[in-house]
């Protein structure tokens, strides 16, 4: 009688093999939830703090804070993808918290022109991002010495317009819009950043525009084909046409800012070049030249390749790490935790990052500039 009841238990038991696989899903499955609900919840503090920046009322004078973020590729790697999920899913829904003014710039940091793009080296220190900081600053500069001098943005204008009469003038900045805050993800972006707020404060401020002129030829025809071959396009332009390509969440492209001060109006070389040359620097004696007044540095622990497999694996369960981490960093640049720039420590932010695969050997290289930096704060996100 025992012995028929223990066999008919014991037929409808599992076997060894089953519960061991079962065990194993529902203890990992429980794990992955349980760290789910805990960055959930970590997250939810966070945006609670933040909240409260958001319930505090301004005064009739006072502006939003507003922050431009500038993402790139980071190194060895040939998409902006991984540094936007790290912004999408730690640093935005703070900002969105605290109702924080942000403008997003997502800017490919390698040559496309290459035909050949080695994995070593790649989004290393490219100058992309200098080049846009430091026209964006310049621009900002220029548009305010117009204000005074309302004659060379007629000239600006003019010259504008002869290069490319079918187009309007982009304005160089927005009115009584002021340079933001820069938040910069990844070392080699953070030292582009530094390295184009020190070129805005030495460079000149004059600004070159080409205006090409066809060869004359006797046949009207030949004349105009030639005409409408070189005639380059305006700022404008490129600026629609890059942003249907990146998606930019800006009103400026990094392109068309890059190409303001070098004013590349046209890939194809005209047969004859004129350069009207709009002279800002005879009238910035009075100018206390602007720059941007606080950089935040959000480090990217993206690794690529096979070593990083195992660190995906473990964050697929448990991410509690990374999302107290980005979180409590963006809650810092939230309430505005600054402190004044480190020549000697700032630099060296991140610098094992120099040491990964993806460097290719090189290092990040910051100007020194003292003037730039006693008057420039970083958030203090360490």
């Amino acid at each position: 009688m025992n012995n028929s009841l223990l066999s008919k238990i014991k037929a409808k038991i599992p076997s060894r093999n089953t519960m061991l696989f079962w065990g194993s899903v529902v203890g990992l499955a429980s794990y992955r939830f349980y760290y789910k609900s805990e960055c959930k919840k970590h997250l939810e503090l966070i945006k609670a703090q933040a909240a409260v920046i958001s319930d505090s009322p301004m005064a009739p004078t006072e502006l939003p804070k507003k922050i431009r973020v500038i993402l790139t590729n980071q190194p060895g790697e040939f998409s902006v993808e991984p540094t936007r999920k790290y912004w999408e899913k730690y640093i935005r829904p703070v900002f969105f918290a605290a109702a924080l003014d942000y403008e997003v710039v997502e800017i490919e940091n390698y040559n496309k022109s290459q035909e050949q793009l080695n994995e070593n080296g790649l989004g290393v220190m490219e100058g992309f991002v200098h080049e846009y900081v430091s026209n964006l600053i310049k621009n900002y500069n220029r548009s305010q010495i117009e204000l005074e001098h309302p004659e060379l943005k007629n000239a600006r204008e003019d010259a504008y317009f002869a290069a490319s009469p079918n187009s309007i003038p982009e304005p160089l900045s927005k009115p009584n819009e002021s340079l933001f805050d820069i938040v910069s993800f990844g070392r080699n972006t953070f030292a582009e950043t530094f390295n184009g707020i020190v070129d805005a404060s030495t460079a000149s401020l004059n600004l070159s525009i080409p205006i090409p002129s066809p060869e004359p030829t006797t046949d009207s025809s030949i004349s105009d084909d030639l005409t409408q071959q070189i005639q380059p396009s305006h700022e404008q332009d490129n600026l629609s046409d890059i942003a249907q390509n990146s998606n930019l969440s800006t009103d400026i492209s990094p392109q068309s800012t890059l190409d303001s001060d070098s004013n590349t109006l046209s890939e194809s070389p005209p047969v004859h070049e004129n350069v009207i040359i709009i002279d800002y620097d005879s009238h910035s004696q009075n100018l206390s030249r602007s720059s941007v007044s606080a950089l935040a540095f959000i480090p990217i622990k993206a690794r690529a390749g096979m070593s990083s497999i195992p660190s995906s694996i473990f964050r697929f369960f448990n991410d509690y790490e990374y999302t107290k981490f980005y979180t409590d960093l963006a809650l810092k640049i939230v309430l505005d935790h600054k402190r004044k720039w480190n020549n000697q420590s700032d630099p060296l932010l991140d610098v094992q990052d120099e040491s990964l695969k993806g460097w290719g050997g090189k290092h990040a290289v910051f100007l020194q500039n003292n003037n730039v930096a006693q008057n420039l704060s970083i958030y203090d996100t360490n």
